[in-house]
């Protein structure tokens, strides 16, 4: 049965118009979208081409940008921050307790690493690594370190320039193996990394390249497409933006000095007395000068009105804008806080930290893990950890349980999260342990320095008075 309303005429035809309303807009070509590509390839397609321009010019702006410059110290401040990736073994015996002996020596050996041992170079603490990394990988999309079997724990890390693994290298090897972009492949698996030589004047060139097993090195990027062979740097989204935010606010101060230093001009004949270099005319900016123009000059007062009242919205349009490409808020990249209050802070705050916490996840999982369990493995087999003088003697991997923890960041406002977390404790809707492990804290190891402290005042009835309510 059809209704009276559904019926059409048979020589019904839609419009154009009804036609393009079904297609997806962003596809249509129109005058609106000249210019927008409409050709796609792959990812690493991409990156042959164009990493190495973009890895440039994001170093230029990390360099000469204050913007990007801070962008990229907010990332290694947050990821790794001062204390770095806190390692908290779980070593558990036989019977499934706690071993609390091997815990211990465990922990010592490890920060004795990460303080004295761990660069080959002798020049950085682990915490200072990783905030290299960070920053590498920030400006550059990824970082690189090769592993030697060398140093007192037999673990030792050296890092490398991402710009000596060979982006220009896309080949099917002698073996049967595919490289892109520096990368060897066998299948999905990377096997190997084709490097770059250096010369005495430390220059890379392409000539005589070295082929290092992917054994020996660790090659960390975030992933943003599949099949992706090479880390992009991470304010790419924004770079160009940045670049023209960076011009403008130049061009910006230019004329504003300009303006307060230049007072007016002196028009009329020729005059043979300007500075020139070139075809260009040379202007001096000095405090309260004269431009001397030519013989029987007329007076024309200089005024300028820039920067106009518009300078400030407009530059922070383009903070914003490069914030949003970082995963940053405007808060948080300029250092303005004026429009900033607790609702908005409290909130802007919490999707900042997530975004930093996915991050350390990735550092931990994609080089701290790692090192750490190359770390035990090479240190037990060597003898290096001790309970007394006994070495640890149980299979290594009975040695590699640990709790990996990242910095976490103080409350904007303490005594309303303590209560709150009281109050969640109080109805059973969290645990102590979720409690401390939000704080960036180990519970096993507060709760041992929590008994340590109620041995050594043990009493001493009167010496410590609880605090009052």
């Amino acid at each position: 049965m059809k209704f009276p309303w559904t019926k059409r005429t048979e020589n019904y035809k839609p419009t154009k118009g009804q036609i393009k309303r079904r297609d997806f807009a962003a596809a249509e070509n129109s005058n609106f979208f000249d210019g927008w590509t409409t050709q796609t390839s792959s990812i690493n397609s991409f990156l042959r081409t164009q990493l190495t321009a973009m890895r440039a010019r994001s170093r230029e702006q990390s360099r000469n940008n204050p913007i990007h410059k801070r962008a990229v110290g907010l990332m290694q401040k947050n990821i790794v921050g001062a204390n770095g990736i806190v390692v908290f073994p779980r070593v558990v015996d036989r019977v499934g307790e706690p071993d609390a002996a091997a815990n211990t020596a465990i922990k010592s050996a490890w920060v004795d690493w990460g303080n004295n041992s761990a660069d080959v170079a002798g020049q950085m603490s682990f915490t200072e690594i990783c905030g290299l990394w960070i920053r590498t990988a920030a400006v550059d999309g990824e970082y690189l370190a090769r592993i030697h079997n060398t140093g007192e724990y037999g673990l030792q890390l050296e890092n490398l320039d991402p710009e000596l693994l060979d982006v220009g290298r896309n080949q099917e090897e002698t073996n049967g193996n595919i490289t892109r972009l520096g990368v060897e492949y066998s299948g999905a698996v990377k096997v190997a990394f084709w490097f770059r030589s250096v010369d005495v004047m430390g220059n890379y060139y392409s000539g005589n390249p070295s082929r290092v097993l992917a054994d020996n090195i660790l090659h960390c990027h975030l992933i943003d497409w599949p099949n992706q062979a090479r880390g992009i740097p991470w304010g790419y989204s924004s770079l160009a933006r940045s670049k023209h935010l960076d011009a403008y606010d130049e061009a910006a101060l230019v004329a504003a000095r300009a303006g307060a230093a230049k007072m007016g001009f002196f028009q009329g004949g020729d005059d043979n007395d300007d500075e020139t270099s070139g075809s260009e005319t040379i202007m001096d900016f000095s405090a309260g000068t004269f431009e001397k123009l030519g013989e029987d000059e007329t007076f024309i007062p200089f005024d300028p009105t820039y920067p106009t009242e518009n300078y400030e919205s407009f530059t922070k349009k383009g903070v914003r804008d490069v914030g949003a490409g970082w995963d940053l808020s405007y808060a948080s990249l300029s250092g303005d806080m004026s429009d900033v209050n607790y609702s908005s802070i409290r909130y802007g705050g919490q999707d900042e930290r997530d975004g930093f916490i996915d991050r350390q996840n990735w550092l931990i999982r994609c080089s701290v893990k790692p090192i750490y369990e190359a770390f035990i493995r090479n240190a037990v087999l060597r003898g290096k950890i001790k309970i007394g003088n006994a070495p640890l003697s149980r299979p290594v991997r009975d040695y590699y349980p640990a709790h990996y923890q990242g910095r976490r960041w103080v409350s904007t406002d303490p005594q309303k999260e303590a209560r709150g977390n009281q109050l969640s404790l109080e109805a059973k809707l969290t645990s102590p342990q979720r409690v401390i492990a939000s704080r960036g804290d180990d519970p096993q190891e507060i709760l041992a320095e929590i008994k340590e402290w109620e041995k050594l005042t043990e009493g001493f009835n009167n010496e410590i008075k609880e605090p009052k309510k």
